[in-house]
């Protein structure tokens, strides 16, 4: 029952993750850079990208920590990161399908500023999950060969 309450814990972390995302890009935009052709730079990707990862990383590797050790998975494999992020993959292609549809040069680009906020923390997410279940995997199979060496 554990291993499918991942996928949903996931996704219900994901909504208030990328609102907090876009909280702090906007308030870096608005109050930390403040210029009127904010949205016309080279870099405003990067910065308005940059909550995002940072948020995905710290809450979903939080979240992946508590799910790894309640689905007690002693050597996770990647189809268990597969499971555990479902629905982060679907958001993905979404994401990527909705920046392929509506993406224009020269319209508005706070809707790309969004789209861009939500991949940040979904990719951001998704990587968070692996390397907590590479390393879980990784510690168990050198805990697994120490005690294996000491028996011997």
């Amino acid at each position: 029952m554990a291993k499918l309450a991942s996928p949903v814990v996931f996704g219900a972390v994901l909504l208030p993750a990328v609102v907090l995302s876009v909280w702090a890009a906007s308030f870096l935009a608005s109050n930390v850079f403040i210029r009127p052709d904010f949205y016309e730079g080279a870099m405003w990707p990067l910065i308005v990208m940059a909550p995002g990862a940072v948020i995905g990383a710290v809450v979903f590797a939080g979240a992946a920590r508590i799910t790894a050790s309640l689905e007690r998975l002693s050597r996770p494999k990647p189809l268990d990161h597969l499971r555990r992020c479902a629905l982060l993959y679907l958001a993905l292609v979404f994401l990527l399908g909705w920046v392929a549809v509506s993406y224009s040069p020269t319209g508005s680009n706070y809707a790309f500023s969004f789209q861009l906020q939500t991949m940040a923390v979904v990719v951001f997410a998704i990587l968070a999950d692996a390397l907590v279940l590479f390393l879980k995997r990784r510690s168990n199979m050198s805990s697994t060969n120490i005690t294996n060496n000491a028996g011997g």
